[in-house]
């Protein structure tokens, strides 16, 4: 629980998350399956959430000039990195 510490998060309300899990899952049958694609997505979550802080001040700064180039590319960017969060691909018909 080292790491929680680390990242600013109670150790205990971790376990007892992971605790509660382990009973919902012993309980359903395909818990592996359910285990292993809740993994594969937070691993995607948290992956989206660090190409988002280390693209965010170089997006920010092209989303100023709405004529450049490089605003289209940070929108493009932004969008494919939040379709990786949220594993859906949004209405951009707004763009």
């Amino acid at each position: 629980m080292k790491e929680a510490l680390e990242e600013g998060f109670d150790p205990e309300s971790i376990i007892d998350f992971g605790e509660a899990l382990e009973e919902v899952i012993d309980d359903f049958e395909g818990a592996d399956k359910v285990a292993k694609k809740l993994a594969l997505e937070n691993k995607k979550l948290n992956q989206g959430i660090q190409i988002l802080a280390d693209n965010w001040d170089d997006w920010k700064e092209a989303l100023k000039d709405s004529t450049s180039p490089k605003y289209y590319e940070a929108l493009t960017d932004i969008q494919n990195t939040m379709e990786d969060i949220f594993g859906i691909k949004p209405d951009a018909s707004f763009i």
